[in-house]
């Protein structure tokens, strides 16, 4: 779930029960954009890594969209597969609801348990910075073992 940042001078963020550390506000928040900036070049790396960015470039946070994700993890997949029971295209809420219970059923059966309890498809749906993130690098980690694509560090330390 996505905490928001405290409208206080100072933010805390632990990192684990030992460490803890304070930042400002702004800091804060220029963290925050930055790792979706990182998430989205990851979504655009792999998009292009299957040439899908002919007809799909991610421009923004609010261009995410569960859609998205399923031709992501099809194309992962292998050329031609396309999941049963995905609503194409989803014309509501309720459809892209169904199509990320979809799309998170399938990368369970790849994971198993160690799926975060954070994506959920209420929370992809609404785009939550955590959950997007978290599916992100859980999509990259599918195509580096099944394809062998490593999405490079763009430099940005966070």
């Amino acid at each position: 779930m996505d905490t928001p940042i405290a409208a206080d001078e100072q933010s805390t963020i632990t990192y684990n029960s030992n460490l803890r550390s304070t930042i400002s506000l702004e800091d804060a928040q220029k963290l925050h954009q930055l790792q979706k900036l990182k998430t989205i070049h990851s979504i655009n790396y792999l998009l292009a890594s299957f040439n899908l960015n002919a007809t799909v470039k991610l421009a923004g946070w609010k261009n995410i969209t569960p859609s998205l994700f399923v031709v992501l993890l099809e194309t992962i997949f292998g050329e031609g597969v396309r999941f049963k029971n995905i609503v194409r295209p989803p014309q509501n809420a309720a459809d892209h609801v169904h199509n990320t219970k979809v799309l998170i059923s399938k990368i369970k059966e790849l994971v198993g348990n160690i799926f975060p309890d954070e994506i959920t498809p209420e929370s992809v749906v609404a785009c939550k910075t955590t959950s997007i993130m978290w599916l992100v690098a859980i999509l990259a980690e599918i195509a580096k073992i099944r394809k062998g694509i490593t999405i490079p560090d763009i430099g940005m330390n966070t």
